[in-house]
């Protein structure tokens, strides 16, 4: 079975669904909510990852794992 991602950028939160992808329709199946400070925290790494929850009817269905990289002038 595969997945699909669709992201939606709002100042500081970014929300994630998750559908999945088949030949008859693509099914919302769960969603996520992150603030960006969350994945800057520890920005001075080369690359911050970490585990966020997915919910699906207010439960938790799974878990998504986000690996980002910041780069910018802002950097030290």
């Amino acid at each position: 079975e595969q997945h699909f991602l669709n992201r939606h950028w709002d100042h500081d939160d970014i929300l994630i669904e998750v559908f999945d992808q088949d030949l008859t329709s693509d099914d919302l199946i769960g969603f996520c909510s992150i603030k960006v400070s969350t994945l800057m925290i520890n920005a001075e790494k080369s690359k911050v990852e970490d585990w966020f929850s997915v919910f699906y009817n207010n439960e938790r269905v799974g878990m998504l794992r986000i690996t980002s990289e910041f780069k910018g002038e802002w950097q030290a």
